[in-house]
């Protein structure tokens, strides 16, 4: 399930690649973009990803539920758009 939304964002305008090992993952952001800015708008909607330096950095727990999963990349989806 994962990998098929990790899909969905990387086809997305604002993505230069997504990467990772296991649920630590790395989205990285296209030239431009500041990711300490998408990361406060993703924090205002109610998930708290990392930065390093122009990647999103995602570490939710092992036993995240599909649910939050699920509404996790939907928000991430409408910040990153």
């Amino acid at each position: 399930q994962l990998v098929e939304h990790l899909t969905l964002i990387k086809k997305l305008d604002n993505v230069k690649s997504v990467d990772g090992i296991g649920l630590m993952l790395g989205i990285e952001l296209k030239e431009g973009l500041n990711a300490r800015e998408i990361v406060e708008k993703c924090i205002s909607k109610g998930i708290i990803p990392l930065t390093a330096k122009n990647k999103i950095r995602l570490l939710p727990p092992l036993n995240i539920s599909k649910k939050d999963l699920e509404k996790a990349i939907r928000i991430l989806s409408e910040v990153l758009k």
